[in-house]
């Protein structure tokens, strides 16, 4: 018995004591007991009040306890579950709480027994919480239209003063004029390139920043990346070399655009902070496994060099290794940030192998699923055992391009200069085994290019090597001297491999030919005029566009606004539309989903391009969705828009052949290396899947499936973009964007498009089956 009374004695003590609200009441809501800490939280002094009171919410016979009765007898416990109920003055509490029913046979006298703790200040700071995320999200979208106003803003005074600089420099001028205009155009460029810095570092900050996944090319990205870079190595006498190591695959997955900017910050840097020497990328593949490779790209100058204490902090945002560097060589400072981030996404790593004076080697690597990208590479038997002549004074460069030649079978020489080259010449020539081809370098001490030529022309003996003639970056005149001179061609550094070995074979087939112009003019002989309908509210722009397409040879209707460009639709035809998305009365969005209905009717499909200055993510697919052909950002860069205007032109000359925006026939069996069997069975196995693929779509949609949506519209693109079928690729990727991002309101319309653009796709596809 006293062991007893201790046990109710101890069990006393911690009901009382315990920190949490312990309470008992019947199934109808009466207060049997509870301890001090419970009558606290409801706002009593003491638990003999509480339990004397009948005026709680909380224990009185609602519809609440209830249905709070009814889901405790049907599980026997709650756990954890909270509750707002109300103090004794009537202010709001939230608890936690858990509790447990007793029941009894008659179920009348059942108990229930739980415990309760406050969570009134944890709820408050949740809201206050809840309430910053709202505010801080609300902030995020309002910056964010701040930067594409701001980037629509700036862009479009940027399109008026890059393009009428353009269109001044292809005019005859003065020296002084010449290079001021150059200065104009160069400063503008500088100061776009800064902008879309900050707009790519705020989708960094914003987490906004997507990657692709399709097949690329290594080589064709290195070649792309560092061509618009050539001519600034130039204008500091820097070489600019490549060398792609011959393990290293043709093509991986992965995104080419984020490649490219990647290996275009690095090598702009390595310009920028070198002023004697070269940059030279190279990219090596590290190691293999099944189908999966490691690449390694690793870009080398010879510039100021970073200490070693400063190799992490050049990666932050806004850090330079010496903050006296920004004023001396500019820039924001962010493409490094940019580019590390960039880097992480693809799973891949960065980083800097440098010292104060001793140039830098900036690596970073990239792993990836092998692709089979078409090799372009010509392997002609006629170049076996050629013997060529390479003269180049960079050390580095000779021995890439001995490399190259060596890997076609030819028999190189490599020599360091002009002298050199004509000392190697006579001694071959006299020996009776003279060179076919001489690759020679325009730009070298002493001697340079154009004077070895010159030499070699003036001596018979020396008269009959092929002269291909390699440059940094043309001069004015350079052309006329090369045909003066019979240079058979005029490559421009640093050069694509394929493209190397492609005028190569074709010099020494059909002898010399007539030098590219290195400063091309806008009009093409020969080229096929289109006929433009462009829409474009802005006098500046409109006055860029029409200046640049006019000098091409194109005809160009101007229309102020959506329904002007409808009005001159109706009354003329036109090849294509080049429609701005902003424009008063009707924007061009409205527009073409006007022309898009019409041509429901029609069965006729008109390539519209959207022209726009805002440049954030997501802006393309969204045109796209709307039903565009293609996207041009302003400022407008005079061969993107070229060649957004002629694309069609090769397929329009030939009407057996489909539009390029439906099949591109010609493209597709340039990437399969001509083997048209193989392309007849991608069709084949196209026609038989696509059925498949659209009814999976179709399901997907009408079940609101998001995921399903994705999947089905991705394998979609795929098997399109083997055909080059650009229709139902964007068509196709509007469905898969809408199912990434869960928003499917509008994909009707989308769905609609892709349906009309299978429809066209599979008709010519047929055809064509039965041509071949």
């Amino acid at each position: 018995m006293a062991e007893l009374e201790s046990t109710e004695a101890q069990y006393h003590r911690l009901f009382q004591r315990s920190p949490a609200g312990i309470y008992r009441t019947t199934v109808d809501g009466r207060i049997l007991d509870c301890n001090d800490a419970c009558a606290k939280i409801f706002g009593f002094d003491s638990r003999e009040e509480f339990l004397a009171s009948t005026a709680l919410e909380r224990f009185t016979d609602t519809d609440k306890r209830r249905a709070w009765v009814a889901a405790l007898r049907q599980h026997g416990t709650l756990s954890n579950f909270e509750a707002c109920l109300q103090r004794r003055d009537g202010t709001p509490i939230w608890t936690l709480e858990s509790c447990t029913i007793l029941e009894a046979p008659d179920g009348a006298s059942s108990v229930i027994e739980g415990t309760l703790i406050d969570i009134t200040e944890r709820k408050r700071v949740e809201a206050e919480l809840q309430l910053a995320k709202e505010g801080a999200e609300s902030a995020s979208r309002a910056k964010s239209e701040f930067l594409a106003n701001m980037s629509h803003e700036i862009r479009t005074p940027m399109n008026g003063i890059i393009g009428m600089t353009e269109l001044v420099l292809d005019t005859d001028l003065t020296l002084d004029q010449r290079e001021s205009l150059e200065t104009v155009r160069a400063s503008a460029e500088s100061l776009l390139s800064i902008l879309n810095d900050i707009l790519d570092f705020s989708k960094v900050e914003a987490g906004k920043i997507e990657l692709e996944s399709v097949a690329l090319s290594i080589r064709d990205v290195v070649s792309d990346a560092l061509r618009p870079l050539a001519l600034a190595a130039d204008q500091k006498g820097l070489e600019l070399i490549t060398e792609v190591h011959p393990n290293v695959p043709s093509g991986i997955i992965g995104d080419p655009v984020r490649v490219r900017q990647v290996l275009g910050n690095l090598v702009a840097n390595a310009i920028k902070f070198t002023d004697t020497g070269h940059v030279l990328v190279q990219v090596y593949e590290d190691a293999r496994q099944g189908d999966r490779t490691s690449l390694r790209f690793s870009i080398t100058d010879t510039g100021i060099g970073i200490p070693v204490e400063k190799h992490d902090t050049i990666f932050e945002a806004f850090r330079q290794a010496d903050g006296s560097t920004t004023r001396r060589f500019g820039g924001t400072g962010l493409g490094l940030t940019i580019s590390s981030t960039l880097v992480e996404l693809m799973g891949g790593r960065i980083w800097v192998e440098s010292g104060a004076g001793g140039g830098s080697t900036f690596q970073f690597t990239l792993e990836g699923v092998v692709a089979d990208v078409p090799d372009t590479e010509r392997h002609e038997p006629l170049l076996a055992d050629l013997p060529v002549l390479v003269i180049d004074d960079n050390a580095v460069n000779r021995r890439i391009l001995y490399e190259q030649l060596t890997r076609w079978q030819m028999k190189p020489t490599a020599v360091e200069g002009g002298q050199a080259a004509l000392d190697a010449l006579s001694a071959a020539a006299l020996a009776g085994n003279p060179f076919v081809l001489v690759l020679l370098d325009a730009n070298m001490p002493g001697l340079d290019g154009f004077a070895v030529a010159e030499e070699m022309a003036r001596r018979s003996e020396l008269a009959g090597a092929t002269i291909m003639m390699l440059t940094s970056a043309g001069q004015y005149g350079d052309a006329a001297r090369c045909r003066e001179l019979n240079i058979s061609a005029y490559l421009t550094k640093p050069i694509k491999q394929a493209n190397l070995l492609e005028a190569i074979c074709r010099v020494l087939e059909h002898g010399a030919a007539t030098a590219p112009v290195v400063r091309s003019p806008l009009a093409v002989p020969g080229a096929t005029r289109v006929k433009v309908l462009l829409a474009e509210d802005n006098l500046v722009n409109r006055r860029v566009a029409v200046g640049l397409l006019t000098k091409r040879g194109h005809d160009v209707t101007v229309a102020g606004n959506g329904i002007e460009a409808l009005a001159a639709f109706d009354r003329e035809h036109f090849d294509v539309v080049l429609m701005d998305v902003q424009m008063p009365e009707m924007g061009g969005v409205e527009a073409t989903a006007i022309i898009r209905e019409r041509e429901q009717r029609t069965g006729q499909h008109m390539r519209i391009v959207a022209l726009t200055a805002h440049a954030m993510t997501g802006d393309r697919e969204r045109y796209l969705a709307a039903g565009m052909d293609g996207y041009l950002a302003k400022p407008i860069d005079r061969l993107e828009l070229f060649a957004a205007v002629e694309s069609g032109l090769a397929t329009a000359q030939a009407p057996p052949a489909a539009p390029v925006h439906v099949f591109d026939e010609a493209e597709m069996l340039q990437r399969l290396g001509g083997d048209r069997e193989l392309k007849n069975e991608v069709i084949r196995l196209f026609l038989e899947d696509c059925p498949t693929q659209m009814r999976a779509i179709s399901i997907a949609l009408h079940q609101q499936d998001p995921v399903a949506l994705r999947a089905a519209a991705h394998t979609l693109k795929g098997s399109a973009g083997n055909l080059v079928a650009a229709g139902v690729v964007d068509a196709a990727r509007a469905l898969e964007l809408a199912g990434a991002e869960r928003t499917l309101e509008g994909t009707r319309d989308a769905l609609l498009r892709l349906e009309s653009e299978v429809e066209q796709l599979m008709t010519v596809l047929k055809a064509a089956a039965r041509v071949t």
